[in-house]
């Protein structure tokens, strides 16, 4: 069995970190511009992109012939770990969702229409956390001049 370099798995676990805080700084970059624009898009479109997202990740790794050597293994495996980790509270709800449907025995378009709803859901709540977050911590001014 080959032995893992500690140095390497540093590396991962520091790459792993500074995608899952770069990912949070992105949103609520995101958060702040779509609120000083007064507009509700990002509520709906991210959930959207990351359920996709969840879905091509699904797929891929069910796919057979998913390359496991080269460079173009690595750039693939890349991504899709990059992925993972950004939608790591999805996948975690909507997999254990998942797990007990299928301990409950549901047909898999149940499943998966369960694991989609509640991806998307919880997408959704974040944002919304966020933007609830955002309105609260606002400065409030009066204005009052003497």
């Amino acid at each position: 069995m080959p032995q893992i370099s500690i140095w390497r798995e540093a590396l991962v676990g520091l790459a792993a970190g500074l995608v899952w805080y770069g990912c949070w700084k992105l949103l609520t970059h995101l958060l702040r511009g779509e609120g000083a624009k007064r507009r509700k898009t990002l509520r709906y479109l991210m959930p959207t992109l990351m359920l996709a997202g969840s879905w091509a990740v699904f797929l891929a790794l069910s796919e057979p012939r998913w390359p496991t050597g080269g460079v173009i293994a690595l750039l693939l495996n890349g991504t899709l770990f990059l992925f993972i980790l950004a939608d790591a509270p999805a996948l975690y709800l909507s997999g254990s969702l998942l797990n007990l449907a299928v301990v409950a025995g549901l047909p898999a378009l149940y499943q998966g229409l369960m694991a989609s709803a509640v991806a998307w859901l919880v997408w959704f709540g974040i944002i919304r956390l966020c933007e609830w977050r955002g309105e609260v911590n606002a400065h409030v001014s009066l204005r009052i001049t003497g």
